[in-house]
């Protein structure tokens, strides 16, 4: 059978509508991956014994496989509502975001693990945004410190405002149901380092790095604004400024995305030319750049615009160590199928 040249030009819009499907129809597959292995078992054993001359014919399994393994993906993704407590307790959780500090409140998110009652613990794993007053007994915060919160949780809502954004649903598809205001003096820390190891490093990095712009004199909005195009830290930029930016078209320059990667990579391939002569220093320049940028994504929070982008740039830096020739489409498609087999909620995000 002839090889397709773009192949994820075929197979990513099955797999989308599948994802896609599954999510507003609710339909969620019972134990998917056996019924995957054995649809993509099938395609590959009929593909080799009477498929082999009839090419057109191959769709009609690989099409309704590749359907069926979006709507897999996204019932194994499907996000859950937590069950509702109408009493507080002591939850048991952990921080997944260095906190955002704010002139009244700082906000930060959790993963709520356990919570305790009368029988004990019991497991209650959803994802919570987490008030609390901005003062001196504020506990300081880190990504993947354990802690104990007593409180009681609520369910986001919506203001119910006509034609508003949909907040809800917005922070449903991160996984995130609950929310709560929280006393200083009902969070106790447990200990630290219970988040992803790299994340941690990542943040910890980017910390450094504000710490620099700081030393040097940058204050005010020209920090907030430099720390944003750099690093993707929008935590100190203004309203005001946000609506400048806007007004005049370029408020995408304040969201760190494909862009910056696509910068980033310039600058290295440029910087790197030297290593080109030998083989073995042409695949050494490939391990440093996709390296840098996925360090840079880190950096940068991992968000979905330039995640998608450092995939594709690494795919393409792949694909020229191979010496494959494929297309723009192709390799943004494969990053996009990659991204969603995930996490396939990042459909639903603009950055995406």
């Amino acid at each position: 059978m002839k090889i397709i040249k773009d192949p994820f030009v075929f197979i990513f819009p099955p797999f989308a509508a599948g994802i896609i499907t599954a999510y507003f129809s609710h339909i969620l597959l019972p134990y998917p991956s056996l019924i995957f292995i054995a649809i993509f078992l099938l395609t590959l054993i009929s593909n080799r014994l009477y498929f082999r001359n009839n090419p057109w014919h191959y769709s009609y399994f690989i099409y309704p496989a590749l359907f069926l393994l979006g709507m897999g993906a996204l019932s194994m993704h499907y996000p859950k509502s937590p069950p509702n407590l109408d009493e507080e307790h002591i939850f048991r959780a952990v921080v997944t975001d260095n906190p955002k500090i704010k002139p009244n409140s700082v906000q930060f998110v959790v993963k709520l693990q356990s919570y305790k009652d009368t029988n004990g613990w019991r497991p209650f794993n959803t994802k919570a945004v987490v008030y609390v007053k901005n003062d001196s007994t504020t506990p300081q915060l880190h990504y993947g410190d354990l802690i104990l919160i007593y409180g009681n949780f609520n369910e986001i809502e919506n203001s119910h405002n006509p034609y508003e954004f949909d907040y809800k649903t917005f922070m449903r598809n991160k996984g995130i149901f609950l929310t709560s205001f929280i006393k200083s003096t009902h969070i106790e820390i447990l200990g630290s380092g219970y988040g992803n190891f790299f994340v941690s490093v990542a943040l910890k990095i980017r910390q450094k790095f504000i710490q620099i712009y700081k030393e040097y004199g940058f204050k005010g909005q020209q920090f907030a604004v430099l720390s944003a195009l750099t690093l993707g830290y929008r935590d100190e930029v203004s309203r005001e400024t946000k609506q400048m930016f806007a007004n005049t078209g370029a408020m995408h320059i304040l969201a760190v995305s494909g862009l910056h990667v696509g910068i980033i990579y310039m600058i290295l391939t440029s910087l790197l030319g030297f290593m080109n002569k030998k083989k073995i220093l042409f695949r050494l320049k490939a391990v440093i750049i996709i390296f840098s940028l996925w360090m840079f994504a880190a950096i940068a929070g991992f968000s979905p615009s330039v995640t998608r982008s450092a995939l594709m740039f690494s795919l393409f830096v792949i694909g020229h160590q191979v010496m494959k020739a494929t297309t723009i489409y192709n390799i943004a498609l494969a990053s996009a199928f990659i991204l969603l087999l995930i996490n396939p909620l990042d459909i639903f995000s603009v950055g995406f």
